[in-house]
Parts: C-alpha cells; sequence; structure tokens
C-alpha cells in the first residue's frame, strides 16, 4: 500500500508549516521530501489522503501543479489525481469493494487498472 502526493514548491515557503495547515496535523506519522521542483510527502498511515474529493484537491492544489497517488493491494483499490493549472487533467478511482464509485476521467497517463496506478506511484512518486 502506499498513498503519497507531490506538490509544486512554488508559493509554499514551508513546507512543514504548509502541510499542518493544509491537513489540520503534524508530519509525525508521514515522510517529508524534496524531488526537483516538487515536495512530496507519503502517509504511512494511509488514510489521511484517501478518498479526498476532488474539489478539496482543487483547493489543497491552488494554483500548484499536485499529483496524487494511492493503491491498496489488499482491496484491489487505486486513486489517481493530477491537477495543473487549476484544473484537474486526469482522475482515476477504482475501488474493488465499490465499482459503482469508480471514475476514469481525462487522458494521461493510462491506467488499465489498480496494477498501472500501484506501477506509476511507485516508479514516479516514491
Amino acid at each position: 500500500m502506499a498513498s503519497v502526493f507531490r506538490i509544486e514548491k512554488k508559493n509554499i515557503d514551508n513546507p512543514q508549516e504548509w502541510y499542518e495547515e493544509t491537513w489540520g496535523c503534524t508530519l509525525d506519522d508521514n515522510e517529508f521530501s524534496e524531488q526537483g521542483d516538487y515536495y512530496i510527502f507519503e502517509d504511512f498511515g494511509e488514510e489521511l489522503f484517501m478518498f479526498v474529493p476532488t474539489e478539496e484537491w482543487l483547493d489543497i492544489a491552488g494554483d500548484n501543479h499536485l499529483i496524487f497517488g494511492y493503491y491498496s493491494d489488499d482491496s484491489l483499490s487505486a486513486e489517481f489525481i493530477e491537477i495543473k493549472n487549476g484544473k484537474c487533467i486526469r482522475e482515476y478511482r477504482q475501488y474493488g469493494d465499490a465499482p459503482e464509485d469508480n471514475i476514469d476521467e481525462g487522458d494521461e497517463p493510462v491506467f488499465e487498472d489498480w496494477v498501472d496506478v500501484a506501477s506509476y506511484v511507485d516508479s514516479e512518486l516514491l
């Protein structure tokens, strides 16, 4: 299982303070790192970032580029959100136990199922 998001550094002067204000908690149970022009936040509790509505991800991103990815091999589920220039350009949600809630909007990256999201998260976000 993994739950991680990457957000562009612009307009974020203090990532720890920004995170605490955004999520209402400290980074204690999460990992924070930097990669080029991005901050990466990984949720080891794997509950904080999951099931966040797209509208909330849009608010979190502001005008920053943001990519969120989550997958669970236990429940055969995955979520992927990419926001660029204030718009959601890719939303993929697949839930093994609630297929009626599945969403597949946008073109890139191409995902056939939750395994593709897992591969993307492990190779591109972590």
